[in-house]
């Protein structure tokens, strides 16, 4: 039996991948109008001399395919029955998507009646019953035979048994289908491969003739939800809108599943659209409250979970369950791990050994035998080992311990991407991703790293990526991990002592994240909190180099620009928190006065000010942070006359003991 549940989406993938490579033929070119030729293959939609003959097939109950044929002496070949290839259209106005299967003689699977059937037909050679289907078999031209499954009185399927093996790429071609827009299937046993075309439901079954891929049979379904979700899973690396889009079919379909609502949140999140997968998981949940993959997800979503602490408790009870197995424990650690990062206040040491479970407990699963298990048990190290990193690098460890442990374990996340890339891992963002998080944790060291290393590794896999994929939205998301590695990788060397080159550096992360294109959908990751934080905080970074290490007010001014426009949007001062975004604020101040701008200058510095107080009085931050935004107000206070204001922010100044 076919598979119908995929909610281990990522299993299923890879599956779909290893089957792509070895039954799918490469190299498929369009049809094109050209003459036939000695040397072609013969049209298996018409009726030739040969096909016309009798099989020598006598019509017995053991052998209901074979019929008497009436004899055929014309050397003239007939058109074959009539094929109709439909296919699913597109939305109306309301959003509602439309779905025609393809019918043979006039006969559709999931519409045509049996006794519409008869009609077109005549009686068949042969029925073969059971409890609840009726197969009705004809000996139909230039076909060994034509099945059609009839259920409670109507055709649900259509199979087609050619006489002799036809090459897939020509059948495809003769039924004018696309086969960009097949996926390839495997039974459970692994005994049948089958390519489908969700939108006709159409499939091949396939087989292996001579270096060649041919089908045996062709079957005409009703459109479901089993051929868009496979398609979509497999799309979901390489193809964002194309999976979104398959995943909302099969969401039509089969809308009590949870595994397509599943996929669109994991897609959502891939690009960086944490409130839309946020919505998706929500509408999965709904179906299956308990389920485990949509409990592990909801733990990685930005903002999903609303009471951390509690629902820790949840995920430690998948973690402690001894009937799991060790992949799905280990995702469970690592879930805990993200949770306490995402309470208050953060408990850096506590997610560091959750963490370092995750570790444990995925090197336990990839010594599984099978392999898709093994590549996320992987996948999974991968990922701890850069979460334990950012642990290290934010948490309360010294400096000399932080600056010889973290280089460390992203250095072992390295090795272990290179060990997937090597072995054609299908997410083909790992190792942009993983070089993005690597300079994300070795910016809170306090020696730059070998940037020139990563630097290198970042470009090299960026210019790769954008070679081999021309959609927008797949193109977007390569920008923005590359701007991102390159804006991390400029923190990093600010700690040298060349700001001209942490400058240069910054400029190319500007560059490459200003050229991003747009996406159908991923352009929506420019209107989120997450994205306008990064490009406030890579702005700020250029701006205080200006400002501090070359003493350039008015250069500094022309990067705080950027900078407040997008600390501006809805959202961001939430995410960077109140003390962040008004040192900032105090900061870019100081250069709009230096400039000659003290209106702009003096008016920054106060709502800084007045954010530092906010975190002070709210968040539990020390009253030493507004020592120096006081003092500021004091000297711009006094160089505009005003002496009494001076007088006050001087004396609330005076009265922080820096400690």
């Amino acid at each position: 039996m076919m598979r119908l549940d995929l909610v281990h989406a990522s299993k299923f993938t890879y599956v779909l991948l290893i089957i792509a490579l070895v039954a799918v033929p490469t190299g498929v070119v369009c049809a094109q109008e050209e003459p036939t030729t000695a040397d072609e293959p013969k049209s298996v939609l018409v009726v030739s001399p040969d096909e016309s003959k009798p099989t020598g097939k006598s019509d017995t109950p053991d052998n209901p395919g074979a019929v008497e044929e009436d004899a055929k002496n014309s050397t003239e070949q007939k058109p074959a029955p009539a094929i109709i290839v439909s296919g699913s259209a597109t939305p109306s106005s309301d959003g509602t998507p439309a779905f025609n299967a393809s019918s043979f003689q006039g006969i559709t699977p999931g519409k045509s009646t049996a006794e519409e059937l008869t009609t077109a037909l005549g009686e068949p050679a042969a029925t073969l019953d059971t409890d609840d289907t009726t197969v009705s078999l004809y000996k139909i031209e230039p076909y060994e035979r034509v099945g059609f499954i009839l259920r409670s009185g109507i055709v649900d399927s259509i199979y087609i048994q050619l006489l002799q093996p036809v090459r897939v790429e020509q059948f495809a071609k003769e039924l004018g289908l696309d086969q960009s827009q097949a996926i390839s299937n495997v039974s459970d046993d692994g005994s049948l491969v089958e390519l489908l075309w969700p939108d006709q439901g159409i499939a091949m079954e396939l087989a292996k003739s001579d270096e060649a891929t041919v089908t045996t049979r062709i079957l005409f379904n009703q459109v479901n939800a089993k051929g868009f979700l496979l398609r979509g899973t497999h799309l979901q690396w390489k193809d964002y809108s194309g999976s979104l889009s398959d995943a909302r079919a099969a969401q039509h379909l089969a809308p009590n599943q949870t595994a397509a609502f599943v996929l669109e949140a994991n897609v959502l999140l891939r690009m960086g659209l944490a409130e839309q997968a946020q919505l998706a998981l929500s509408k999965a949940q709904e179906i299956t409250p308990d389920a485990v993959d949509c409990l592990l997800l909801k733990a990685r979503i930005p903002g999903s979970v609303k009471y951390p602490s509690e629902f820790i408790q949840t995920i430690r009870q998948i973690r402690n369950n001894a009937r799991f197995d060790d992949l799905t424990r280990a995702k469970a650690a690592f879930a805990m791990g993200e949770l306490f990062l995402q309470m208050q206040p953060q408990d850096y040491r506590q997610a560091t050994i959750l963490h370092s479970e995750a570790i444990q407990r995925a090197k336990t699963a990839s010594e599984s035998d099978e392999l898709w298990i093994r590549l996320e048990a992987v996948r999974m190290m991968i990922d701890s080992h850069l979460a334990v990193a950012k642990d290290i690098s934010r948490g309360d460890w010294s400096d000399e311990q932080k600056l010889s442990t973290v280089p460390k374990w992203v250095n072992i996340a390295w090795s272990l991407t290179e060990h997937l890339v090597k072995n054609d891992y299908h997410d083909p963002m790992l190792a942009l991703n993983v070089v993005h998080r690597s300079l994300d944790a070795l910016t809170n060291i306090t020696a730059a790293p070998d940037l020139a290393t990563w630097i290198e590794r970042a470009d090299n896999e960026a210019q790769a990526l954008l070679e081999q994929h021309k959609d927008t939205d797949i193109v977007d998301r390569i920008r923005y991990e590359w701007g991102m590695a390159l804006f991390h990788a400029t923190a990093c060397a600010r700690k040298t002592d060349e700001p001209a080159d942490t400058i240069k550096l910054g400029e190319r992360a500007h560059s490459v994240l200003k050229a991003r294109p747009e996406g159908d959908v991923s352009q929506l990751r420019w209107e989120t909190p997450a994205a306008n934080a990064a490009l406030a905080k890579l702005y700020f970074l250029l701006g205080n180099t200006q400002a501090i290490e070359l003493t350039d007010h008015d250069s500094a001014v022309k990067w705080y620009l950027l900078c407040t426009a997008h600390l501006e949007i809805d959202g961001v001062r939430e995410r960077v928190g109140n003390l962040w975004f008004g040192e900032r604020l105090v900061s870019m101040g100081l250069s709009y006065w230096q400039s000659g701008n003290k209106g702009e200058g003096i008016k920054l510095t106060k709502i800084g000010v007045r954010w530092i107080e906010e975190s002070v009085n709210k968040d539990g931050t020390t009253r030493q942070n507004l020592k120096i935004p006081y003092r500021n107000l004091a000297v711009m206070y006094k160089a505009l006359g005003d002496t009494s204001l001076a007088e006050q922010m001087t004396k609330q100044a005076e009265a922080i003991v820096i400690k």
